[in-house]
């Protein structure tokens, strides 16, 4: 089964902060996007397969710089994208 990703308007501002400081700071913009790229292409094809579960129905899942929180509707076919944390690797 094929899931659709939908990231809530708070995690697409942080992305939005975070590709604006990537860009400011001199870090790579490139690493973000791959990493909502594989993020999306994870989540899409089998969300229960990847991440971690945490409390209910949260998850988390770990690509790159980013932390995700999502949580999975089965009968609707839906992944929420709810949380972004960006954490850089030094």
């Amino acid at each position: 089964m094929s899931y659709r990703v939908i990231w809530s308007s708070g995690a697409e501002q942080i992305l939005s902060t975070e590709f604006f400081l990537a860009h400011e700071t001199g870090r790579d913009p490139d690493v973000l996007e791959l990493a909502v790229f594989e993020a999306n292409e994870l989540l899409s094809d089998q969300p229960d397969d990847v991440g971690e579960s945490r409390d209910g129905l949260e998850r988390i899942l770990f690509v790159g710089p980013l932390i995700l929180k999502y949580e999975i509707y089965e009968l609707r076919g839906v992944v929420s994208v709810y949380g972004v944390i960006v954490r850089y690797r030094r």
